[in-house]
């Protein structure tokens, strides 16, 4: 298992802390985690649509046709909460 952290590069100077990334090994089942977080939804959303780079789509897609099963991404909210 592995885990590491340090910091990623959004662009126009804003920094996005990545908290951990983690590599599960347990019988048939190989887990990357990588938790992260941005400013905003709206960051996220322009992460996916207007931050992507010919090669960078050429390279998930690559990546993506190594993996079986297919790669599965899922999104966790943070939430205040007000008592």
């Amino acid at each position: 298992m592995g885990e590491g952290g340090g910091a990623a590069r959004l662009g126009a100077g804003e920094v996005s802390l990545l908290v951990a990334w983690v590599l599960l090994l347990g019988g048939r089942e190989i887990l990357f985690i990588e938790l992260f977080g941005v400013p905003g939804w709206e960051e996220h959303v322009r992460q996916h649509r207007e931050r992507l780079t010919g090669a960078d789509l050429r390279y998930h897609d690559e990546a993506a046709a190594l993996s079986d099963p297919p790669p599965q991404t899922d999104h966790y909210l943070a939430a205040d909460v007000h008592e």
